[in-house]
């Protein structure tokens, strides 16, 4: 990516921060949002990490016949104009 394009993407990306900040369009997310399995994200908006995320899919997930875990996904992302602000936590496995 050029350097022109990167800095039209960051200001972009900017731009949209702002605008659901101050709209008040913003989703603090934290360990409790996922223990229930997938987090859908439908709407658009700022979504805010809050703290460390530990996502186990063999941890009360479903199974397959086998008892195995089947493939369970932290979370999808399902419209435009999502902005995902870890600040510095991080998600795993």
């Amino acid at each position: 990516m050029s350097t022109e394009a990167s800095y039209a993407l960051h200001q972009e990306l900017y731009g949209l921060y702002r605008e659901y900040y101050h709209s008040g369009q913003v989703v603090l997310c934290d360990q409790d949002d996922f223990k229930d399995g997938t987090v859908r994200i439908t709407e658009p908006g700022l979504y805010v990490l809050t703290e460390d995320i530990v996502f186990d899919p063999a941890d009360g997930f479903t199974t397959d016949a086998s008892g195995n875990p089947e493939a369970t996904l932290l979370g999808t992302v399902e419209t435009d104009g999502v902005i995902l602000n870890l600040q510095g936590y991080t998600i795993r496995q």
